[in-house]
């Protein structure tokens, strides 16, 4: 941060014997802010997809932006970008955790003066980030982004266990966190339901409009291509799937229901966009329903240009997940001019509205019923594609950006309108 930008108050905030130097900062003030996180390029994930859309917004309005992240072995030299030394998961190699200290990262956030650090983990770059914090009191903020009581019943001989280690997590973030976001009620909820104590800002996540939108007369032939390179024919009708091949997704679901319209029309497939470690017994599941035909694996895309041809190479997009924090994925779907068909989950609210912009849904039965009846008689097709891009249009990365900029703010003033203190009341949104 500038030294000439900021305004000292020689004011000291004395709450339970904690003290701390309260310094202003303004509109136009250049923050030195470090995001913390044990996922970024070239891993391909929502994760990522935030971390990045923040730190290009934040840095083109003038602040100084570094990310603090893990090694990873296909990873080039980016600016602004510090890694530590990590070692892979052995059941899920494409993730990696790192060394929970780093003299390394102590020295850069030293060098570069960090004005305010931001979490995107519960995992090894936590505990570094909330070192850092303690040991040159620099305040922090945490963001949630994965619901995870919603995975753990895909381990259910863990689920009491960690219902009292997800409370002990959260315990020590909020020590070490002057506040939390939340990209969505449900996740707010979350938060609060396993005791966290700070103030929680819903702040939805954004989408950037200029990396996903529907193809332009150019791009054409990039969608030809496509198609032809996954065996589509032009009238094959495409519903297609972008995420982790995990059992939290609900990806056998879809399967269930590809069954059940390929009986009324074979020209209709599943595009399956990612990987996973349920890749191998999907496939035993589409080869069991007969459906191996009309099933693509996709695998990785590269992002964004691959897999904004994928979402314009479709013609309507499945969501079967009710583990979701917030529908990134719908969002890039609707960018992309595709209305949505999903199971009712609270993540979705205020992105798909019912029979707008796609269906939400009590069941897989009724999906594949409003499925097949989109796809068969698209007679509102046309009018759900503009409405799909009209509601994307509302969730800009810039907004995400400003929104968050405008909390730091509100930290590094200790605004009290807000709620900062070490209570344990919490903010409402």
């Amino acid at each position: 941060m500038k030294k000439d930008s900021l305004k000292f108050e020689i004011s000291v905030i004395i709450v339970k014997y904690y003290h701390r130097i309260k310094f202003t900062i303004h509109w136009g003030d250049r923050v030195n802010i470090g995001l913390f996180t044990d996922t970024y390029i070239p891993q391909v994930n929502g994760v990522v997809t935030v971390v990045r859309n923040l730190k290009e917004n934040l840095s083109a309005n003038g602040n100084n932006v570094y990310v603090f992240t893990v090694n990873h072995p296909d990873a080039e030299p980016m600016k602004n970008v510090i890694r530590v030394p990590s070692v892979k998961f052995i059941k899920e190699p494409q993730h990696r955790i790192g060394t929970p200290f780093s003299a390394h990262v102590m020295k850069i956030v030293k060098e570069k003066k960090l004005d305010i650090i931001h979490t995107h983990t519960e995992f090894s770059m936590l505990f570094q980030a909330a070192m850092v914090s303690r040991r040159y009191k620099i305040p922090m903020v945490h963001t949630l982004h994965t619901m995870y009581d919603e995975y753990i019943h895909y381990i259910p001989f863990l689920e009491y266990f960690s219902a009292n280690a997800f409370k002990m997590l959260f315990k020590i973030i909020c020590k070490n966190s002057e506040a939390l976001i939340a990209p969505s009620q449900k996740a707010k909820d979350f938060l609060l339901r396993y005791g966290a104590y700070k103030p929680v800002k819903v702040i939805p996540n954004g989408i950037n409009l200029e990396r996903f939108y529907e193809a332009k007369k150019e791009e054409h032939e990039d969608i030809k291509r496509f198609r032809y390179r996954f065996n589509i024919e032009d009238n094959d009708k495409v519903l297609i799937f972008v995420g982790r091949l995990g059992k939290e997704k609900g990806i056998d679901t879809l399967l269930y229901i590809l069954n059940k319209l390929v009986k009324v029309d074979k020209k209709i497939k599943l595009l399956l966009v990612g990987d996973g470690p349920e890749k191998e017994n999907l496939k035993d599941l589409s080869k069991e329903l007969d459906i191996m035909e009309n099933t693509i694996f996709a695998g990785y895309l590269q992002w964004p240009d691959e897999v904004r041809t994928a979402y314009n190479a479709s013609d309507l997009a499945l969501i079967a997940s009710s583990t979701e924090s917030f529908g990134l994925v719908v969002l890039e779907a609707m960018a992309c001019g595709l209305p949505v068909v999903a199971i009712k989950d609270p993540s979705f609210l205020n992105l798909i509205y019912d029979n707008e912009n796609g269906f939400l849904c009590e069941n897989a039965e009724e999906m594949a019923e409003r499925t097949k009846k989109l796809i068969l008689k698209p007679e509102k097709y046309g009018e759900m594609k503009q409405k799909a891009r009209k509601t994307a249009e509302k969730f800009s990365v810039q907004q995400n950006a400003a929104r968050t900029f405008s909390l730091y703010k509100e930290i590094l003033n200790l605004d009290t309108s807000f709620g900062f203190n070490r209570s344990k009341d919490t903010a409402d949104n």
